[in-house]
């Protein structure tokens, strides 16, 4: 006997084989990230996790002193370190940010990110950063070294994929272990 699966299941299965490689970015996602967030998100070796404090942003105006501080990323003070994930769950970050659903691009939120969670995703020697705000759910996404290229954007409509993420990162951390998938 000869099981034909429906076209739905079908094509379900298809992704599933497919595997973690994220689709094309929509232009108006591919203009937010940027060219090289998405060169380096296509096809990411591993994801760097980061537990920070988002109060602690070092500027220019307020430099951080080179007197033996803690590590930081972006400027902010890694508090933190989960451990190094692989090209898999580079692929599920990528295949959220790719996801023009999770913008809301519309709307101007009017606060500022305090991030709790970086992913830093690496491709060769290249990275871009993932910044994670959960309490008005935004994110930062920054690319380069001396060229930095840092957008942020709202993503309340992918909310519970991303604190999904950052639990599996972080599974010690009490604070985004209670994080809700809602605000």
């Amino acid at each position: 006997m000869r099981s034909v699966l429906p076209p739905v299941a079908a094509l379900l299965a298809l992704s599933l084989i497919a595997g973690a490689s994220a689709a094309e970015p929509s232009q108006q996602v591919a203009d937010f990230l940027g060219k090289d967030a998405i060169e380096i998100l296509k096809a990411p070796e591993k994801v760097e996790c980061f537990r920070i404090d988002g109060k602690s942003l070092r500027t220019p105006e307020n430099p951080a002193k080179d007197d033996g501080a803690p590590q930081r990323i972006r400027g902010y003070t890694i508090t933190a370190q989960g451990k190094d994930q692989d090209a898999a769950f580079g692929g599920k970050i990528a295949a959220v940010l790719f996801d023009e659903k999770t913008y809301n691009f519309e709307e101007t939120k009017k606060c500022l990110p305090l991030p709790g969670v970086a992913f830093r995703v690496w491709k060769g020697g290249d990275s871009v950063d993932v910044l994670l705000c959960f309490e008005c759910s935004m994110v930062v996404v920054a690319t380069g070294g001396k060229d930095v290229q840092t957008k942020v954007e709202d993503f309340d409509h992918a909310r519970a994929a991303l604190v999904s993420l950052a639990k599996a990162a972080l599974p010690d951390d009490k604070t985004i272990q209670s994080l809700k998938e809602k605000e």
